[in-house]
């Protein structure tokens, strides 16, 4: 899970070319806003680090043009090229992992604010998250819980704690050889941000979504331990290669990716590993 960087658009820029090429009532109609807009921008720019501060304005507000707001993310050449900025921008690693899953391939945006609410920002480029068709489709339209607390991380500009807080342990019962898995977020203090990434997690189901997923990587992963084992491999080049995968993992992805905490757990669970390999 790691935070995106964004391409450097000039958002009125974009704004205003797509609205050149609506027709003419449409367009006369925008333009008229325009003002509005502008200042609109600026109060999101200028809330990067305070994204709670972000509501939606009295619906008055736009009631005679929200349907044009909405209508300007769209199929319309302008914005087709800014999308292809937006993912041609994104790192290797970002370019195949979602950021609020780190499950799937982002092959959408998501409003991060939604449109319907938030319709001035419908094709500014800081709300618009790439992100996969699943979390698109489960991220609820309103951002905010009945607290006032947000429920999602914004991965343009929250900071999302470097530190390992996704841990993922592994452990046999007596009675049965398939291994338990046990997946659970633990941070060092609580705060603002930590706290913001447990409701991310709930909000999404990520945690049963990992359990699943984990589950079904876990078996061929142990088989091929014990194959390992059984072709005279050390235990201990067998560990040296969980930790060297375990590595390049978290270089490449970052300590809270689900596979990444996989090898991680079952390094560090404890008895887990020679329990395995005495089965």
């Amino acid at each position: 899970m790691k935070k995106l960087t964004y391409p450097q658009i000039d958002n009125i820029t974009l704004w205003e070319k797509i609205v050149s090429h609506k027709h003419r009532h449409t367009r006369e109609k925008l333009f008229s806003f325009q003002d509005k807009i502008e200042i609109r921008y600026a109060f999101y720019s200028e809330h990067f680090n305070s994204l709670d501060e972000i509501v939606p304005l009295p619906k008055t507000e736009w009631s005679d043009v929200k349907k044009e707001l909405i209508s300007c993310y769209g199929d319309n050449t302008e914005f087709k090229k800014v999308k292809h900025q937006i993912f041609d921008h994104l790192s290797e690693e970002n370019q195949t992992k979602c950021p609020y899953c780190m499950l799937s391939r982002p092959n959408t945006l998501e409003h991060y604010f939604d449109k319907d609410d938030y319709p001035e920002f419908s094709v500014y480029v800081h709300n618009l998250i790439p992100c996969c068709s699943e979390c698109n489709s489960n991220k609820s339209t309103s951002v905010f819980d009945s607290n006032h607390n947000r429920k999602y991380i914004h991965f343009y500009h929250d900071l999302i704690p470097e530190e390992q807080f996704l841990f993922v342990r592994f452990s046999f019962s007596k009675f049965d050889s398939v291994p338990q898995v046990n997946i659970t977020l633990k941070f060092s203090e609580d705060n603002y941000y930590s706290s913001l990434v447990k409701r991310h997690f709930e909000n999404l189901s990520l945690i049963s979504k990992y359990h699943n997923t984990i589950v079904d990587r876990l078996a061929p992963l142990l088989e091929e331990i014990r194959m390992n084992q059984q072709s005279g491999m050390p235990i201990e080049l067998i560990i040296t290669a969980l930790r060297n995968r375990l590595k390049a993992l978290s270089e490449h992805y970052g300590n809270n990716y689900w596979e990444t905490c996989i090898y991680e757990g079952i390094l560090s669970s404890p008895g887990f590993l020679s329990q395995l390999l005495s089965n």
